[in-house]
């Protein structure tokens, strides 16, 4: 089946070719999958939104939806930001196993522009546990503010959120919070929980 191959004379196995596809073909699934989420929350807001998973210690947006107003916020498809100091990437922490998020929280964990240390980004990422949601309010980057929450699915962990000037937020938070925590239950129960998988 291609999953895994030969690494020659000297004998083992390597992963194969397959296992590429199998990557490439999760990620367009789930894409096709939450895509009308995103464009029912940027409609329903009018505001940017995003489905995003970690890549090492950088979120890595793989679908967005961009809100057509004046004043609007734009980031691009692809590796991102640093995971320790967004919405997006503070919801990814959450949803990992407590020992895979602590095995990642060794060393630096500057971005080349902010520092931050490991209490810190656990105690956003237990309030983000407690809560649900994941805020990042002017932390990243000035006037911008962002909300996320996690997504435990059996194709992954990825998360959703929305990002909007911060001028805009008071207004909308609660809304914008109840929304996500919504589309974070239906998604998880049509997509099916990677908990629910290994349980089985």
């Amino acid at each position: 089946e291609y999953l895994v191959e030969s690494v020659g004379a000297s004998g083992g196995v390597r992963l194969g070719p397959a296992i590429g596809k199998l990557f490439y073909q999760t990620q367009k699934d789930i894409v096709h999958i939450i895509r009308p989420y995103l464009e029912t929350l940027s409609d329903t807001f009018a505001e940017s939104v995003y489905l995003a998973t970690r890549v090492d210690r950088c979120i890595n947006v793989i679908d967005r939806v961009i809100a057509e107003r004046p004043l609007r916020v734009v980031f691009p498809v692809g590796h991102g930001a640093s995971v320790f100091y967004t919405a997006g990437g503070r919801s990814l922490l959450a949803e990992m196993p407590v020992r895979d998020r602590e095995a990642l929280l060794t060393g630096d964990l500057s971005d080349g522009n902010r520092t931050t240390d490991r209490e810190s980004v656990l105690s956003q990422v237990a309030e983000v546990c407690r809560t649900g949601i994941a805020r990042d309010i002017d932390e990243y980057e000035i006037g911008i503010s962002a909300l996320g929450v996690g997504l435990d699915t059996c194709m992954g962990i990825f998360s959703i959120g929305i990002v909007l000037p911060t001028a805009r937020l008071p207004g909308s938070l609660g809304a914008m919070e109840g929304a996500l925590l919504e589309f974070k239950s239906e998604i998880e129960l049509r997509v099916g929980q990677k908990a629910a998988v290994r349980a089985g």
